[in-house]
């Protein structure tokens, strides 16, 4: 699959494929697949397969840290994750930090980020990094 996205081309011919959700048949489970890619330049990208009618077939681009949380978020083996990312650091009490929004503003959030397929943290941490590429520009 190859699409262009923003003037990019992100090609699953010609990425190396880092990580997927197949079983052990080679087979994607429910009729959806998903396959984590890494271009020759070093952007990722997901691709989105889907044998349902009404579906269709989706490549999405990534930041390091958006690929980084959908392999963690979607069970892909820690050794494959440090493989691709470098070592973990060890986990801490100070790992998680609390984010409090209206209820209103969560709901908005929920909604938005499972129509996107994605979680909530994943878009709050895409927000907050891009807020902070800004800023760090103006400084």
């Amino acid at each position: 699959m190859k699409k262009i996205i923003n003037g990019k081309k992100y090609d699953t011919e010609n990425a190396t494929s880092l990580a997927d959700n197949r079983n052990g048949q080679n087979e994607w489970p429910g009729g959806r697949g998903w396959e984590l890619f890494k271009t020759t330049s070093g952007a990722f990208f997901l691709a989105r397969w889907s044998c349902w009618e009404n579906e269709k077939d989706a490549i999405e681009p990534l930041t390091e840290a958006e690929a980084k949380t959908h392999c963690e978020e979607c069970a892909v083996d820690g050794d494959k994750i440090e493989e691709i990312f470098g070592e973990a650091e060890e986990a801490g009490a100070d790992d998680m930090v609390m984010l409090q929004v209206t209820r209103d503003l969560r709901d908005q959030l929920k909604v938005r980020a499972a129509q996107e397929k994605r979680t909530m943290r994943s878009v709050v941490e895409g927000l907050v990094a891009g807020w902070l590429q800004e800023a760090e520009k103006k400084a």
